[in-house]
């Protein structure tokens, strides 16, 4: 477990964080400070395959993010060499990533509900997807000797300030399907897979 997104250590942040190191983190950056944090056992949002095809070329793959009680946003960051050319949320596509660019590296979903939500992603059908799931809900957790802000002390209004995140890392290989040419394949594949 890491501690997260702090960027400078003073004297009360140092009980916490007594031997900082910076490093990447999930849902974070390469700059942050981390050091090592109790494990607490709090509940990481999840993905599940709803559906993994092959439409007009590209690879479709609709997932359903199901997160935590608590949750209040959901970040999807894709792995460095992954990109999506197109996303939709709950069936409604995403506006387009950019004019210079033409595919998406993130998606965050604020006000997210209990019921979760469902994603689909337009991608490369020759390679594998990663991404990092994490989600963020208000205020921290009990941790030894912490007993909430000293006075005077008002949390920023970043999107991490004052929000536990949760997260893990995962990984769609490329379907086998896939991996044999178009001319070769059943049709009838596709529609079972």
């Amino acid at each position: 477990m890491e501690s997260v997104g702090i960027h400078y250590t003073d004297a009360w942040t140092r009980q916490f964080v007594p031997h900082p190191g910076k490093a990447h983190t999930m849902g974070g950056s390469d700059n942050d400070y981390v050091d090592a944090a109790p494990v607490l056992p709090l509940q990481a949002p999840s993905l599940a395959v709803e559906k993994d095809t092959l439409e007009n070329g590209l690879r479709l793959l609709t997932l359903h993010c199901q997160p935590s009680a608590e949750t209040v946003s959901v970040r999807l960051d894709l792995d460095n060499k992954d990109t999506a050319y197109n996303i939709w949320v709950d069936g409604r596509r995403a506006d387009p990533a950019s004019d210079k660019r033409h595919a998406y590296r993130w998606l965050a979903y604020r006000g997210v509900t209990s019921a979760g939500f469902d994603v689909a992603f337009e991608l490369n059908p020759a390679t594998s997807f990663g991404v990092d799931l994490t989600s963020g809900s208000m205020g921290l957790p009990a941790l030894q000797g912490f007993s909430g802000y000293p006075p005077g002390i008002i949390p920023g209004p970043g999107d991490l300030s004052n929000t536990t995140v949760v997260g893990r890392h995962i990984y769609y290989p490329v379907a086998s399907v896939y991996r044999v040419p178009a001319a070769e394949r059943p049709p009838e594949v596709l529609k079972k897979h």
